[in-house]
């Protein structure tokens, strides 16, 4: 993100033209069937010996999928931004119904706590800057934010619900990574947002906005092909 900002800030066009090259680059890691993103990890271009690839939920929701939509937005990339939001779709189907993220089998699960990971900035910018493109993203932001408020004593972050009552000491780490994806939203505003979690761009109706742990549907696999990017 930091080249194409610098590139337009500045106008220097090799840093745009970077910023354009890394973006592109980083769609290659999409798996084309859905639209998980894999390279948390090595091997990074080959499954593992078991058929697996690198995939971390945590990383991706809160740093790698802002950091794209960010571009895009910022460069009106819509084959960027059509991508993200395929695969903010694929990955919010993690969100548990009170905002916490299930990344119990994350490649860097050891990092994950109930609301993201611990050193990684937030989902916030991804969902609630594209909440125009799917009416359930907004509700998606709402409902992370309103854990991490949950979360938050005296300024503080905190790793999880109970530790608090459990006396485990917080880290500023968590604080200031969640505090700069809230701030970027924040300076940019929420398009097309509504207060029941629906977007009005969507035209989305009441209860329409669900995030998908909030209905019953049965099991779901995901079994994605994945090719070595070009």
């Amino acid at each position: 993100m930091r080249c194409p900002l610098l590139g337009t800030l500045l106008d220097i066009p090799r840093f745009r033209e970077r910023g354009q090259m890394l973006a592109h680059q980083g769609l290659k890691f999409i798996s084309p069937k859905d639209g998980f993103i894999y390279g948390e990890g090595t091997p990074l271009y080959e499954a593992s010996k078991k058929g697996c690839f690198s995939i971390d939920l945590g990383y991706n929701v809160e740093e790698t999928l802002p950091s794209l939509a960010l571009y895009g937005l910022l460069n009106r990339d819509e084959e960027v931004l059509d991508a993200v939001t395929r695969s903010l779709q694929t990955h919010m189907e993690f969100l548990l119904p009170d905002g916490g993220w299930d990344n119990s089998w994350g490649t860097r699960n050891y990092k994950w706590t109930y609301w993201g990971s611990r050193t990684s900035d937030g989902c916030q910018p991804a969902y609630a800057l594209l909440a125009g493109r799917d009416q359930r993203f907004y509700r998606a932001a709402l409902k992370n934010t309103q854990l991490l408020e949950q979360c938050t004593h005296d300024g503080l972050l905190h790793g999880g619900p109970h530790y608090l009552t459990h006396h485990v000491p917080p880290s500023v780490h968590h604080t200031f990574c969640h505090i700069k994806a809230l701030t970027t939203i924040l300076d940019h505003g929420i398009p097309g947002s509504g207060s029941n979690g629906t977007s009005a761009a969507g035209n989305g109706t009441p209860g329409s906005g669900k995030l998908p742990r909030e209905s019953s549907y049965g099991s779901r696999s995901s079994s994605s092909p994945i090719s070595k990017p070009g």
